[in-house]
């Protein structure tokens, strides 16, 4: 009876933070609306929008749990720890996130021309800048994606739900902070800043539950 009561109150502590960060996100919305409107700077930053907006699906919620979930459950079970998984996958998982965040950064002279012809020159070097920004969310919501597929591997979701929750709290505590002073650049900065946040909020239980990387050359 213990056990399904502990079950019950997991899930719903998952529903409520996931369900109290959906809202952060209609806030969110909100706020940038109130503060921006529409306008050529918001087209610049919708544009720069589409990257965590893609990188979401694809890393933190698809690629990263469906591949590494396997992993994680079958190392647990052969050696009851992930450390030694960790030293494998966690460094070239690195690498290959922060060369896609390079990749993304440095092509988008060319690829926002693509994704939103007939841009103004000004609204253009807007948006390529704010892109440079928001491609450093590929490297935190890959992590994110990683520490949140070690950490339900561990039975452990309480704390990889608050991640959404944490995002948009970047987002909005970035607006509503630097608005005045960097204008849209406060929008761009908070996607980023927030995506750190979704692996700053999971990092302590990860450290503390999965363990580190024991990194040897």
């Amino acid at each position: 009876l213990s056990k399904h009561r502990s079950i019950l109150s997991a899930a719903a502590l998952v529903v409520v933070v996931t369900t109290f960060g959906r809202l952060l996100g209609f806030v969110r919305d909100l706020v940038i609306a109130r503060y921006f409107g529409a306008s050529a700077n918001t087209d610049a930053f919708l544009i720069a929008w589409m990257i965590p907006e893609t990188v979401t699906p694809l890393l933190l919620e698809g690629a990263m749990l469906l591949a590494l979930m396997p992993l994680f459950a079958r190392e647990l079970e052969r050696r009851d720890t992930l450390e030694e998984l960790l030293s494998r996958t966690l460094p070239p998982i690195i690498a290959v996130l922060l060369v896609l965040s390079a990749a993304v950064a440095l092509s988008a002279p060319w690829t926002v021309p693509l994704l939103a012809p007939g841009l103004s020159t000004s609204t253009k070097l807007l948006a390529v800048r704010m892109v440079g920004i928001a491609s450093v969310t590929i490297f935190f919501m890959g992590l994110a994606g990683y520490a949140w597929a070690a950490l339900n591997s561990k039975h452990i979701f309480g704390v990889p739900s608050a991640v959404y929750a944490a995002y948009n709290l970047g987002i909005l505590g970035s607006i509503v902070l630097l608005h005045e002073r960097l204008g849209i650049y406060s929008a761009a900065f908070g996607l980023a800043f927030g995506s750190a946040l979704m692996l700053l909020v999971q990092a302590p239980t990860f450290v503390r539950k999965v363990g580190v990387p024991r990194l040897s050359f």
